[in-house]
């Protein structure tokens, strides 16, 4: 892991982060993401090579498919999970946008506006500026960590940019 941590600032290991923290799998943490990994790929080559060391035929080549299915199946979990929250807010944002012009233009504040819209919506967007004042009350962020860190969550670019323009 020490070589690891000299390698953080690579665009690979921020943009597996980033994947790992909009998909909320394997706890959003890039070393046990990895930890589970590199499992995956001991046991997918040992299963490829049991495979052909024991087996003939179509046999073998099926267990060489499962080897390589089970050494590919964490990073597939996390893009497939990330995908589908990347489309459920794709979906959800510009609901959650244009509902959220409505307390604006009434004179609210941001944060009374936003907390007006996540209690009137449901899904990934809401949830998010749910998550986003907890973490604002509970006072273990400031306003632009809190901001930045549910642009990141929620894993989109639109996400990102709807969030620091509400920064």
């Amino acid at each position: 892991m020490p070589r690891l941590y000299d390698q953080v600032p690579t665009r690979q290991y921020q943009a597996l982060q980033a994947k790992l923290l909009s998909s909320g799998s394997f706890g959003s943490d890039a070393e046990v993401f990895i930890a589970v990994q590199v499992g995956s790929i001991f046991v997918g080559i040992a299963v490829i090579v049991a495979g052909v060391l024991l087996t003939k035929g179509i046999i073998t080549i099926c267990v060489m498919v499962i080897g390589a299915g089970l050494a590919v199946y964490p990073y597939n979990l996390v893009a497939k999970r990330s995908a589908a929250r990347a489309r459920a807010v794709a979906y959800d944002l510009p609901e959650f946008a244009e509902l959220l012009q409505m307390p604006l233009t009434m004179g609210q504040g941001i944060m009374p506006a936003l907390r007006f819209t996540s209690e009137r919506l449901n899904g990934p967007v809401a949830e998010e500026v749910r998550n986003l004042e907890a973490l604002l009350n509970s006072g273990s962020a400031d306003e632009a960590e809190a901001f930045t860190f549910a642009g990141a969550r929620l894993g989109t670019p639109e996400a990102r940019s709807f969030f620091a323009a509400l920064l």
